[in-house]
């Protein structure tokens, strides 16, 4: 299962986006505690991805950061 950071942290810019991550990370730790013994259920959580799109975003950011200072 492939959740996300958002879904253990309080915060970000998407609230739909993060309880929908902690739901399903809710139905991951349900199926471990019933289907444990027989099968492996676990998750990863991805943090932020340097992407094409998210880069020039989070150069913006900073930059904007920067020049606060």
């Amino acid at each position: 299962m492939t959740s996300s950071i958002a879904g253990v942290t309080v915060g970000g810019s998407c609230m739909p986006y993060a309880v929908t991550k902690a739901a399903q990370l809710h139905l991951m730790k349900c199926m471990a505690g019933t289907q444990g013994p027989k099968v492996r259920i676990n998750a990863i959580l991805p943090g932020l991805l340097l992407t094409d799109w998210v880069r020039p975003q989070l150069l913006s950011i900073l930059e904007r950061f920067l020049t606060k200072r």
